[in-house]
């Protein structure tokens, strides 16, 4: 192992059963092993005896036998790797990645996705330094440890998560979405509680809307196909402004009602496009629901009462029935993570679940903004197209996952479209270690997918894909592991 060596309880020298954990140089140390030290003499110049050394690149991988058969089985069959805690089951997918590229693919168009941010660039690190150390990397002398310089990105593989990959994909494809340009992505828990917040005021502002044309006569539009097929219609409007303006035409032949509405629209979309930040831009639109929200109160003051209409503004959604919890608004959070991880059409829900789906996606688009989520059912979305599919397939021939168990069912969709029929796919993960089912990780069901589509089926005609696992633990001290 590169990092941590095995607990030291079974080492077969008394002197170094210790408690705790040591690097290899430490255990070096304690058990009196002399560590060699390998350099490279180089003449500085000729006429001169002066020599210049230097330290050698870090030892390659160190793996145990079952590591070293694992990472050097068949890179054109599928293999699923069930890997306990602490059994190098990243150091084994590392050293995976170095025998793909010894076989002569090219680095790049190898694709290696795991779960975190951190978790990718100590991937990177690890793959950088282990090709270093196998002579698979040239890079300028000063720069030797600087995964991130230019030259080495260019000779690495391509180590991501899913979501920043996937934002890559929709940077580059984004028209073929009706996007002119490529949306920005919502990123913090924060910033999805503000457009929450304005997703819930939308949804009364589209109810206040309805009132308002039921009470200018204001034929309403065709119901949509599925409220036409029995299911309740959503509350949310996507096109509110356009219904928005013909209320506001109608109000001033009726009532007299009048505001410059043209100009606040155009202002709008000015501050939209030229205000970067979320806060910055959402103001426009509050200002304009707070004019829609005059609007209403003046009709329902000149026309509604007379006609015994409820006022929306004393009854308003009572969104505590569908989302009960001291905290609605992050209830309502929990219940979009959920259901947007998992993929989940926001029609097969009841009305006011639909609504706040749709009202918070909206409110995305609207600001030219995408979530995680987003990012992972485009990416799908693009890949259904066969041109874009087949070009993504070209670009990264062979992929590896690792954290397999916490991936949620878009990321294993996006496995499943990449690799089913290639089959150049290796999945590292431990059914024990899933700890994103909050956020819609399905771990049985990926691996229950996998088995299905990779393992028991054939490949192009190939033999069967394989399933193996790594058991002996590495990392705890023995009595940790007899527990």
């Amino acid at each position: 192992m590169d990092d941590y060596v095995v607990s030291f309880t079974n080492a077969k020298d008394e002197r170094v059963q210790v408690q705790g954990f040591q690097s290899a140089k430490g255990l070096l140390k304690t058990s009196n092993i002399k560590q060699e030290k390998d350099v490279i003499v180089v003449d500085s110049d000729e006429s001169s005896d002066e020599v210049v050394v230097v330290k050698s690149p870090e030892p390659a991988i160190r793996l145990d036998e079952t590591q070293a058969r694992i990472a050097k089985l068949s890179f054109d069959h599928p293999l699923l790797v069930v890997a306990g805690a602490g059994s190098g089951k990243t150091a084994t997918l590392c050293a995976r990645v170095i025998e793909i590229i010894k076989s002569g693919v090219e680095a790049p168009r190898v694709l290696v996705i795991t779960f975190t941010n951190k978790a990718a660039d100590e991937l990177k690190q690890r793959i950088f330094r282990y090709m270093q150390a196998s002579g698979l990397i040239k890079v300028d002398d000063d720069k030797k440890s600087a995964v991130t310089s230019k030259s080495a990105m260019r000779q690495i593989p391509y180590a991501s998560t899913f979501h920043s990959w996937c934002y890559g994909i929709l940077m580059r494809f984004h028209t073929r979405l009706g996007f002119n340009r490529c949306p920005l992505v919502a990123a913090t828990e924060a910033e999805h509680k503000k457009l929450m917040y304005l997703a819930k005021d939308q949804l009364e502002d589209c109810r206040r809307l309805v009132q308002c044309e039921y009470m200018l006569n204001i034929p309403p539009p065709p119901l949509p196909q599925d409220a036409q097929s029995g299911l309740e219609p959503s509350i949310y409007i996507h096109d509110t402004e356009s219904r928005w303006n013909e209320v506001l035409l109608m109000a001033k032949k009726t009532t007299g009602f009048s505001i410059d509405w043209q100009k606040i629209t155009e202002e709008e979309e000015k501050e939209s496009v030229k205000k970067s930040k979320f806060t910055e831009r959402a103001k426009a639109k509050i200002q304009h629901m707070s004019l829609t929200h005059a609007l209403y109160q003046h009709l329902h003051s000149a026309i509604g009462q007379g006609r015994g209409l409820v006022d929306l503004d004393e009854n308003q959604l009572d969104l505590g029935l569908a989302f009960p919890g001291k905290d609605t608004i992050q209830e309502m959070m929990f219940f979009m993570y959920r259901s947007k991880s998992k993929g989940y059409n926001p029609a097969q829900f009841p009305q006011i679940e639909r609504s706040v789906l749709e009202a918070y996606n909206g409110t995305l688009r609207r600001f030219g903004l995408v979530d995680f989520d987003d990012l992972l059912d485009m990416a799908n979305q693009l890949l259904d197209n066969a041109e874009v599919l087949q070009e993504i397939r070209n670009e990264f021939p062979y992929l590896l996952v690792d954290e397999f168990q916490d991936f949620n069912r878009l990321q294993t969709q996006l496995v499943l479209k990449l690799q089913v029929g290639v089959g150049r796919v290796t999945a590292v993960g431990d059914l024990k270690q899933s700890i994103f089912e909050f956020r819609g990780a399905t771990c049985e069901e990926n691996y229950h997918i996998f088995l299905e589509q990779f393992i028991d089926a054939q490949v192009e005609g190939r033999a069967l894909g394989a399933m193996e696992t790594l058991t002996t633990n590495y990392r705890s001290h023995k009595s940790i592991v007899d527990l």
